[in-house]
């Protein structure tokens, strides 16, 4: 069993990494020790991943793209997406679900600067 973070390889049944310390086998521990799995059922057969994005970087993100939908208030088009992806994105941040990177890019380039970087950079794909 080899660790996906440093590579060292680890004893067959390892919960941590004897190099790292980080977690093995996409099987996470909160502060205690108490093991939780960062995998839920989509309701469809298929998983999803939580996504750990910082509450206060949640809570910037909704705001700029707040500001940005009654900033665009005057104009009907540009409502039109804003409206529908900052619903969205709330409800992903919510839910706590994985923000694919594609979304971020849309919400960079058709709502707000601010928040589609924050959404990038805080994504665990890259």
């Amino acid at each position: 069993m080899y660790c996906n973070n440093c590579g060292r390889s680890n004893e067959p049944g390892a919960k941590f990494c004897a190099g790292c310390g980080q977690p093995l086998d996409n099987v996470s521990y909160d502060v205690n020790g108490n093991e939780y799995n960062n995998n839920l059922d989509n309701g469809n057969g298929t998983k999803k991943r939580k996504n750990k994005i910082d509450p206060t970087i949640k809570v910037i993100i909704k705001i700029f793209m707040i500001l940005t939908c009654v900033c665009t208030g005057f104009a009907i088009i540009p409502l039109c997406w804003t409206i529908p992806m900052t619903v969205a994105c709330f409800k992903k941040l919510d839910n706590d679900e994985e923000i694919s990177v594609a979304f971020s890019v849309c919400t960079l380039i058709f709502v707000n600067m601010v928040a589609g970087i924050l959404l990038l950079i805080s994504s665990e794909d890259i």
